[in-house]
């Protein structure tokens, strides 16, 4: 999905009220937290569209801003789940992240795994019992899958790089938006080498428990393979 130039534009669109609602839901908040937190005030109707309840501020907030699904909110918000807190011009990149923050835990699999290419880090990153939900109903359980996984995607694109663009932590939950890219160089679920650049943007939501993921799930776009 290709947003890049237009997020200043959109959130620029957006009214205070808007953009205080786009922070409580990068936050986690449900539709009737978020009701109950903002004042009832006039919602405008956007002619051509119904009119959303006043109890449903997401709904008018999708319906009225130019950003297409609640997964792209994510894409939007700052890391610190307000609105507002690009106009600094920071970066999640440019934070320092404690060893003990479960963000660096989150994103030890990018960093290690894949750009280190360090399979014997995977134990130290998942828990035993780990499960993996991917977006079409797939699913890895246990070090043994997710290790012969990432052995697979290195062996079929040598020069794999994975980058974190953004996470946002909440309780025992990471949200991570990433981009992964490589040369397609080898055997992948039976598609032979094509030599082009093979591109993988994705969400994944990790649950971590006593400093371990436990359940990773996942969505995904691949371009390229």
């Amino acid at each position: 999905m290709g947003i890049g130039g237009a997020e200043s534009a959109d959130l620029a669109e957006l009214t205070p009220r808007e953009r205080e609602v786009l922070g409580l839901v990068v936050q986690g908040a449900t539709n009737a937290e978020i009701a109950a937190r903002l004042p009832r005030g006039h919602v405008p109707h956007v002619p051509g569209l119904p009119i959303p309840a006043k109890e449903d501020p997401v709904t008018h907030l999708l319906w009225t801003s130019s950003i297409p699904a609640l997964a792209a909110l994510f894409a939007f918000a700052p890391p610190s789940g307000r609105p507002d807190a690009r106009a600094g011009g920071g970066s999640e990149a440019s934070l320092p992240i404690r060893s003990d923050d479960p963000k660096a835990l989150a994103r030890r699999w990018f960093d290690e795994v894949i750009n280190g290419r360090n399979l014997d880090a995977i134990p130290e990153i998942f828990a035993p019992n780990y499960v993996w939900h991917g977006s079409e109903g797939q699913e890895l359980r246990g070090l043994e899958e997710v290790r012969a996984f990432a052995a697979a995607i290195l062996t079929a694109s040598d020069d794999r790089h994975a980058v974190v663009h953004q996470q946002v932590a909440e309780g025992d939950l990471v949200v991570t938006r990433f981009t992964s890219s490589g040369h397609h160089t080898g055997p992948y679920r039976g598609v032979q080498p094509t030599g082009e650049i093979w591109t993988t943007e994705g969400i994944v939501i990790s649950r971590i428990s006593n400093g371990k993921i436990v359940e990773d799930w996942e969505i995904t776009h691949i371009s390229g393979i």
